[in-house]
């Protein structure tokens, strides 16, 4: 995700910006423990 939408979005929503980019990053690293699941198989 771009830094000037996570800016957009935290502006837009009220959160703050580290909010949203906690929000971004968190699923993105859960998909990776996923894949390296699901590689290991």
């Amino acid at each position: 995700m771009e830094e000037l939408e996570i800016k957009d979005v935290a502006e837009q929503t009220g959160l703050t910006y580290n909010k949203v980019y906690r929000l971004c990053a968190d699923p993105v690293r859960q998909v990776k423990k996923l894949a390296k699941e699901y590689y290991k198989k």
